[in-house]
């Protein structure tokens, strides 16, 4: 067994999520066991894309691969340990003004993503087997749209009965997107991927995945926007972080922040078995869309 290889057991289980479990290799190292259906030459592309990555200094860690490998068949990466907890489990046993500072940290984080620099200086995928790659935003906005409503089309066509009217308005709205310098984007960001301090202040970002992206670093405040929304934050909080949004997308204004939407509806519809509320959301906001 991989676990006794290292000379750990379950009781050593830090964290579990959709593609890996987490456990303590010791006060500095991490070791990371992916389930059997990730290519196998994952760990080292994610490794590769760290080392690659020109980090400005920031508030808050990203991680770091120190050796990836196989062990009985099984797909390991050594990293290093990163302090916090994940905001979703955090968050619910924060005081009122904790939470606010989680809220503001945790949008203030996915802002300041932008501003790593990676050498891939065409838009899309990082981390995939097959990448979709455009020259300009907005072409690879459109490629990555079209071909997840293709890929999801048998069910998102019971739950969005004009889906074809939706991908007309996304394909408007995309058409819209202003240029942008190739910049970083997690594409994953939300609680469960950013560790906090007992006091709600972000300490690391994790898991960049195969949905982290070359695009418009924006798409992270969206994600965390939403994300929010899920952790049920405070009125007044929602106002601040509306205000954030706003400042952020800013002069772009409300049709760019409906594309980006669109987009990760598109982008998530295949979780509608994984994770139904998020699967919902998708069918709320391409029903939008076809209004």
């Amino acid at each position: 067994m991989a676990l006794a290889h290292f000379g750990l057991d379950d009781s050593a289980l830090l964290g579990k999520g959709g593609q890996s479990r987490v456990y303590a290799l010791d006060g500095t190292r991490v070791l990371r066991l992916y389930r059997a259906e990730t290519h196998p030459r994952f760990a080292q592309a994610l490794a590769a894309f760290y080392a690659a990555l020109d980090v400005p200094p920031l508030p808050f860690a990203i991680p770091q691969i120190h050796e990836t490998g196989t062990i009985d068949g099984v797909l390991y990466a050594i990293e290093a340990r990163l302090a916090g907890t994940p905001l979703t489990d955090a968050f619910p046993t924060l005081d009122a003004p904790s939470r606010s500072h989680a809220v503001m940290g945790f949008l203030q984080a996915a802002a300041a993503l932008r501003r790593i620099r990676h050498p891939q200086t065409e838009f899309g995928e990082l981390l995939t087997a097959d990448p979709i790659r455009r020259a300009s935003w907005r072409d690879f906005l459109l490629a990555k749209g079209e071909a997840r409503a293709r890929e999801c089309a048998a069910w998102l066509r019971q739950d969005v009965p004009d889906l074809d009217r939706a991908l007309a308005r996304y394909r408007a709205l995309v058409a819209q997107v202003p240029d942008r310098t190739p910049g970083l984007v997690h594409g994953d960001y939300y609680g469960a991927n950013v560790m906090v301090a007992r006091d709600g202040t972000v300490a690391a970002v994790i898991d960049f995945s195969p949905l982290s992206l070359i695009g418009d670093g924006r798409l992270d405040v969206i994600g965390a926007r939403h994300a929010l929304e899920a952790l049920g934050i405070a009125p007044h909080d929602k106002v601040w972080a509306d205000d954030f949004l706003r400042q952020a997308f800013a002069p772009d204004g409300q049709d760019l922040f409906d594309a980006y939407s669109g987009y990760f509806a598109l982008l998530h519809a295949g979780a509608r078995e994984e994770v139904p509320p998020l699967y919902r959301w998708c069918v709320e906001t391409l029903n939008a869309l076809s209004a």
